[in-house]
């Protein structure tokens, strides 16, 4: 059922790093867990982005999970958890069709999926995937319990005063592992001088599955970290000061990437409504946004994607903390790039960024909690030749990282094949490039690193040269193109599909996107004519909710439809992935040859394939038969020009004529062809079918 190795996907979507990767894999080994769940824990991934990867890994969807989620009449068939942690929720059960729909989150328990089934009586399961913590949280709600197993009770104020068995406070245990424990929990640092923080928290982390210490010096800080296995640090407010000193003495090193300030626990709990995760999310999106407005009309459309994957993968392996990885994310999209050097003439030292006052007034504006107008200050100091000595001396240490990674990516994906315009289609020479500045905008150790992510991505196939794809329709079209263009895609928009086959037929795009409603009524027959490459990828956006609509054009060829609700941001990635996907198998291997295009008359007629042929001037042979009798006939096109046929005894334009009697009893096969037989066929396309169906009319009478 899998794909490839978690960690390879999760690679390829520049979700982590190799050094990440190996992070993970040595906490698991000292701590068990699955890989993704370590990722997550250590702050390097996102549930979200483990999903899709696993989705991708297992061929199947994923979905968000809650208790409610889960019918009343299936909660108490919830079955208990299986091996290595492996958990099952049934959400949906059809008793007219027997078909199941399971939640898990390891579609490798076969054990567990199989008792399901038979529990039911199954005819059909359909399995989807849901993020462990979803899933944990069903069973805590409606899960079955072993027999004699006690329910765990509720937390009150007397119970986390009182003694253990043992005389010691639940406190003083909680800040220490058991030794004899075989798999410790999670640790968190709280940095607090209140002592009854130290006194209760520690209890209430620990039935949630966490270990906390407290400290309040950095002797204490420093004990903790080096003992390990330290996740997170929650920093009191009150202590922001003394703790920011204290990483400027060097009296604490080795911080872990996720430290979060809080004024209180309540106040952190009442001012957070909603979890960081889905603000941050919403906050990029307006970002994402913003920057296709600012940059609209624009060519090339600047790569924002690219721009904002290098930053945040060179953030994570530099050791930015979360709010400064998530700052540069947003950092890039606010900025706008300068105008090519022909529309400057007359600037000896052309500007990095274009409007970087409006740049910095947003940054300003957006009161993130990570400094950005600082971030972007340094960076566009360190274009205009500032020593990153003196800025290091005035600014958060921080601040200045953030800034020298943001002046490499920025460099190297914009500024440089801009100011090197031989070097643009050169990854070589760009490196270099890059190399030759590294001392200036930052540090060569961090360039290298720089170097390093790309180098990696190039061989992973992740860096072809840059796509084309077609977008035929108004509006929204356009607002898909700036989408696909962060991601380094190239958009070309037409609103008529006359002009997109002939552009495709000139200079095949790698995809074509069609908006059903702009051209109602040909979108059947452009697929069929435009699938007959069958390299092509086609996508279709529609308005139609009726599911007939979607299975009608996936039959006529398209590799997806995109129905309401639109979701363009979803719909661009799923684009520039399958595009990245293609590229890559095209490098690791020759293209096979033989079968290019098949399907039987009923579905695309010997009729609308010949017109279809013969307009797109293909060379082909096309392999014919008659499904009832076995017949079968070949018919060879040069440049869509009628060559030669036979069909049976029968030459030339008489076994085309055959072939027309089939009417829909029929199947066919189209290959490319280089080399032609003697010319047997001395008419048109056009006059072929005109007197086959005169003839086929006739013979009916």
């Amino acid at each position: 059922m899998k794909s490839a190795r978690l960690d390879r996907i999760l690679q390829d979507l520049g979700y982590v790093t190799e050094k990440e990767i190996r992070v993970a894999l040595e906490r698991q080994r000292t701590r068990g867990g699955r890989l993704g769940s370590n990722l997550i824990e250590l702050g390097f991934l996102t549930s979200e982005q483990l999903m899709r990867a696993l989705s991708r890994q297992f061929g199947l969807p994923w979905r968000p999970l809650a208790p409610s989620d889960v019918p009343v009449e299936l909660r108490d068939r919830i079955p208990e958890p299986g091996p290595h942690g492996s958990l099952a929720v049934p959400v949906r059960w059809d008793a007219k069709t027997r078909e199941l729909v399971v939640a898990v989150n390891d579609p490798g328990d076969a054990k567990t999926l199989e008792a399901l089934r038979k529990s039911f009586d199954a005819a059909r399961l359909v399995i989807e995937l849901a993020p462990d913590r979803n899933l944990h949280a069903v069973h805590e709600a409606w899960g079955r319990r072993r027999p004699g197993e006690s329910e765990t009770p509720v937390i009150e104020l007397p119970e986390l005063f009182a003694p253990t068995s043992d005389g010691d406070g639940p406190a003083a245990g909680a800040d220490k592992a058991p030794a004899d424990s075989a798999k410790a929990p999670p640790r968190v640092l709280m940095i607090t001088a209140r002592a009854h923080h130290r006194t209760f928290l520690p209890a209430v982390f620990a039935r949630e599955g966490r270990e906390l210490v407290v400290a309040d010096d950095p002797e204490e800080v420093t004990a903790v970290l080096e003992a390990g296995g330290v996740e997170a640090v929650l920093l009191d407010a009150e202590r922001a000061d003394a703790f920011r000193g204290w990483i400027r003495g060097g009296h604490v090193t080795g911080l872990p990437a996720q430290i979060a300030t809080f004024p209180s626990v309540s106040g952190a709990l009442l001012a957070n409504p909603v979890p960081y995760e889905e603000m941050i999310r919403s906050l990029r999106a307006a970002v994402e946004a913003l920057a296709d407005a600012r940059t609209r009309g624009r060519e090339p459309a600047p790569p924002y994607g690219i721009l904002a994957r290098d930053a945040v993968a060179l953030a994570q392996l530099d050791g930015l903390s979360r709010l400064g990885v998530d700052g540069l994310h947003l950092a890039v999209h606010l900025l706008v790039p300068p105008a090519p050097a022909g529309d400057t003439q007359g600037s000896a030292t052309p500007l990095p960024f274009a409007d970087f006052s409006r740049s910095r007034e947003i940054a300003v504006r957006l009161r993130f909690p990570w400094p950005i107008e600082k971030v972007l200050d340094a960076c566009f100091a360190l274009f205009l030749r500032a020593r990153t000595q003196d800025l290091a001396g005035k600014l958060d240490p921080e601040i200045v990282q953030g800034a020298r990674i943001l002046a490499l990516v920025w460099y190297y994906r914009i500024l440089a094949p801009l100011r090197e315009p031989d070097a643009a289609g050169a990854p070589a020479a760009l490196r270099a490039a890059l190399r030759s500045i590294a001392s200036r905008l930052a540090t060569l150790e961090l360039a290298e690193k720089y170097l390093g992510i790309v180098e990696e991505r190039e061989a992973a196939g992740d860096a072809a040269p840059s796509a084309e794809v077609l977008l035929v329709g108004g509006e929204r079209m356009a607002d898909l193109g700036a989408r696909l263009s962060r991601s380094g895609i190239r958009p070309v928009v037409t609103r008529d599909l006359d002009d997109a086959l002939a552009t495709a037929e000139r200079r095949p795009p790698e995809a074509v996107v069609v908006d059903h409603d702009a051209v109602p009524g040909h979108v059947d027959h452009f697929a069929r004519v435009a699938k007959l490459n069958a390299a092509l990828l086609l996508y279709v956006v529609t308005d139609a909710a009726d599911p007939a609509v979607t299975l009608g054009l996936l039959d006529a060829g398209v590799d997806d439809v995109f129905a309401p609700p639109h979701d363009f941001d979803l719909a661009a990635a799923k684009i520039a992935r399958a595009i990245a996907s293609r590229s890559r198998v095209r490098s690791a291997a020759p293209q096979p040859a033989g079968r290019d295009f098949s399907a039987t008359f009923s579905v695309f007629s010997f009729l609308d394939l010949a017109q279809a042929l013969a307009h797109s001037r293909k060379s082909v042979r096309i392999e014919l038969r008659r499904t009832s009798t076995g017949e079968e006939a070949r018919l060879f096109l040069d440049q869509g020009r009628p060559v030669h046929a036979t069909c049976g005894t029968l030459i030339g334009a008489e076994a085309v004529y055959r072939v027309i009697s089939w009417e829909d009893d029929g199947e066919f096969t189209v290959y490319p062809e280089t080399e032609f037989p003697e010319p047997t066929i001395a008419d048109s396309m056009e006059g072929l079918i005109m007197e086959g169906c005169r003839l086929l009319d006739e013979a009916g009478r």
